[in-house]
């Protein structure tokens, strides 16, 4: 079952509460469930500089060792297509 899009303002302000960080330095792009937060291009990741992803239910999820941005949307789209 498809969620509504939640509002990319929305989507900012979960982001910034669940790192501490502000959005000036990061960059956000659509996926399908969820929005992906990257402080640099997706090319040239810094160490310890993975990106963030906000579902579309307001849930932000960090990425990092052991997970893999592909393995955390294919979990967001199983949870979206199950919930």
């Amino acid at each position: 079952m498809s969620q509504a899009q939640l509002p990319k303002d929305n989507a900012w302000e979960a982001f910034e509460k669940a790192s501490g960080k502000l959005r000036d330095a990061y960059k956000m792009e659509r996926s399908k469930n969820c929005w992906i937060i990257r402080k640099f291009d997706k090319n040239s990741i810094a160490m310890g500089e993975a990106p963030w992803v906000v579902t579309d239910s307001g849930e932000v999820i960090r990425v990092g060792y052991p997970l893999s941005l592909e393995a955390v949307l294919a979990e967001v789209a199983r949870r979206t297509e199950n919930g």
